[in-house]
């Protein structure tokens, strides 16, 4: 029974407490070093340190090796997306290093060691490129699915050597261990991300734009230093309204202001449809161009609700003291920080297929694609 609680509470409470710990180094690392390579040689020593911590206590509280890619995939997916997932090909060199260094018996041999890591790797890539946008529940998934394969190898090593055997339902302690991790982490991932939304809004709830009510470009600059620093998951809407120079100049720039001020009125009204205010921000980025962020929204689904918003303004009349009102068109390009980190390299590239929509024709949504 002893064994047992170290399994499904124990040990995983030091897992969380490592991953925490690990989420405030990075975070600092991030802060003080700049230079990409340094911080990818920071973060492989580090990861090694506290692998070693992992199997050390694993090996001494349980007699086996359990859990031992748990830090690994919360690194790969959430805290070091870029390049992340390679410290899981790395993790089975590293097992087999330190169990020669403190003459750790494995009762694997360092073939399956490898195999363990590739199938991994392996769902690794596959579950986090499966095109459904609830990422904790694809990871949720992936790390049960993940503990299960690696405990398998494991205790067919170890057959009757160990504390444990399948008689004893190890499936289900392995689960409900994971389960521990999982949702203890989501508990600290859910109180930091309110953490940030309240720091968010004291950043720029005072930095208004007259005309439009939108944050203006000093909130903005703000706002992307904050998100260089904490890196959480945006997409990133550019917005540029058609033809607005054509509207100024037959309507005068009194009517200008009011599309301008009625175009975010309403963009602002249709967002709140999909979603509470916390999860979005509204920035005048210059002139007739817009820009939106989204927290912890995946880019297709940004792009459903862009798009909607694009089909509905063709014949949403603005500016109403014109007569029956003026009808208008915007171009719109969005990307994510998932695929690349930088929230500026992310707004470089949002304006990039702003762009490229605005010379195919106008009046259109396009995600950012490489290949463009």
């Amino acid at each position: 029974m002893g064994s047992m609680m170290v399994l499904i509470i124990f040990f995983p409470s030091i897992i969380v407490s490592l991953l925490i710990t690990i989420d405030t180094v990075f975070n600092n690392l991030k802060k003080v070093v700049s230079n990409k390579f340094v911080q990818m040689i920071l973060i492989v020593l580090l990861y090694s340190t506290y692998l070693f911590c992992l199997l050390s206590l694993s090996v001494h509280l349980l007699d086996a090796v359990f859990y031992e890619y748990s830090l690994v995939l919360f690194i790969a997916y959430y805290f070091f997306q870029t390049y992340g997932k390679y410290l899981i090909l790395l993790t089975p060199l590293l097992l087999m290093s330190y169990a020669k260094l403190i003459d750790i018996k494995m009762f694997i041999s360092d073939d399956q060691l490898f195999i363990i890591g590739l199938i991994i790797f392996a769902l690794f890539v596959v579950i986090d490129w499966l095109p459904f946008g609830w990422r904790n529940v694809k990871f949720t998934g992936l790390f049960i699915l993940s503990m299960l394969i690696s405990a398998r190898f494991h205790l067919q090593g170890l057959a009757i050597t160990s504390l444990f055997s399948y008689e004893d339902g190890m499936d289900v302690l392995i689960v409900t261990g994971s389960l521990v991790i999982l949702v203890s982490f989501y508990l600290y991932f859910l109180l930091q991300k309110k953490e940030n939304a309240r720091i968010r809004e004291e950043l720029i709830c005072s930095k208004i734009d007259i005309l439009t009510g939108a944050h203006n470009y000093s909130a903005l600059s703000d706002m992307i230093e904050f998100l260089k620093e904490r890196k959480p998951a945006v997409t990133v809407a550019m917005i540029d309204l058609d033809y607005f120079k054509q509207i100024n100049d037959r309507y005068g720039h009194i009517v200008g202001n009011e599309v301008l001020r009625d175009f975010v009125q309403f963009l602002d009204a249709h967002l709140s449809l999909y979603l509470e205010k916390n999860k979005i921000e509204i920035y005048r980025f210059g002139g007739e161009e817009f820009c939106v962020f989204f927290y912890d929204l995946p880019k297709n689904e940004v792009y459903d609700i862009i798009e909607d918003f694009c089909l509905k303004m063709e014949t949403y009349p603005v500016a109403l003291e014109v007569s029956e009102g003026i009808s208008i068109t915007f171009s719109a390009g969005i990307e994510s920080t998932v695929n690349q980190p930088d929230i500026l390299e992310t707004l470089k590239k949002a304006d990039e297929a702003c762009y490229i929509a605005k010379h195919a024709g106008r009046n259109r949504v396009i995600m950012y694609n490489v290949d463009y």
